[in-house]
């Protein structure tokens, strides 16, 4: 079990490991047989963003964690009224968009540079979802950026730091805990998993020293899996709500580590909720 902070409060997750080929998937279903909740990037992220005093043994930081969180590369719909559309983008999804049975289904039928093919009305539907637990990214302007090392200044302007994280404030927030473990370097990697008339995804893998856009889903897998309890799908503004002043006080073994009651909560959530 791993004790960690979840919405402000404190919960045990449970560790599915399986470091071998399709480890992923293995790792998964055996997450969802237990009856538990794998958990999306936002969600480690905030919970990494607790630790008081972390460091690089602590073992939220010393590993890294794959997810339920997805990027899904396609080509918008071409609506038949306003005729816009038809852009290349990447779908950055933080809700349930796959599962161990879809993961096997994929691999089974053939992966794609280490991803799984999408129907069309699947990722017309997810794109429809933009800014509730979605982000999208132009296409080519992620693709024209870095994937590799760079400085936390670098990361900070990446065009693939605020979908990753489902937000900007999040994702600045994380590389300030991160620069407190693992100094000023961060790797970022996307892939191009681009087909015309097609769209392919592949999960989110949260590495010890970066984000990981660009894993084969027929990799090793380590999953963090919350109480069937907990509502463990993230719209991306858990951990907002919390810094804004809004829900329950935040707890960790046992004592209070912030208060949260603010008379002006409500216009600061939405201020730090609002979609650029």
């Amino acid at each position: 079990m791993v004790k960690l902070i979840y919405q402000g409060q404190e919960v045990e997750a449970q560790l599915f490991e399986q470091l071998v080929q399709n480890g992923f998937e293995l790792a998964l279903a055996e997450c969802e047989a237990a009856k538990k909740g794998a958990m999306f990037v936002p969600d480690i992220a905030e919970a990494r963003i607790a630790i008081i005093n972390p460091t690089k043994e602590h073992e939220l930081w010393a590993n890294g964690y794959s997810t339920r969180s997805a990027a899904i590369t396609g080509t918008s719909k071409i609506t038949d009224k306003s005729k816009k559309g038809g852009n290349k983008v990447v779908a950055y999804t933080h809700i349930p968009t796959f599962d161990s049975a879809l993961v096997k289904s994929e691999r089974e039928k053939g992966l794609r540079n280490g991803a799984g093919r999408m129907p069309l009305t699947k990722f017309y539907s997810i794109l429809a979802q933009e800014g509730n637990g979605v982000q999208i990214v132009d296409y080519d302007t992620l693709m024209s950026s870095k994937s590799g090392e760079m400085t936390l200044a670098d990361a900070r302007k990446h065009p693939m730091l605020a979908p990753f994280m489902n937000g900007q404030i999040r994702g600045e927030r994380y590389l300030e805990a991160f620069e407190k473990v693992w100094g000023n370097k961060i790797y970022l990697f996307h892939t191009d998993d681009s087909e015309d008339g097609s769209a392919f995804w592949r999960g989110l893998f949260v590495m010890y020293d970066g984000l990981g856009g660009d894993v084969n889903l027929g990799n090793f897998g380590r999953v963090l899996g919350l109480p069937a309890r907990a509502q463990n799908f993230s719209t991306g503004n858990e951990g907002l709500a919390q810094l804004a002043g809004i829900g329950t006080k935040m707890t960790y073994d046992g004592k209070e580590l912030v208060a949260v009651n603010r008379a002006d909560a409500p216009s600061l959530y939405a201020l730090l909720t609002r979609r650029q």
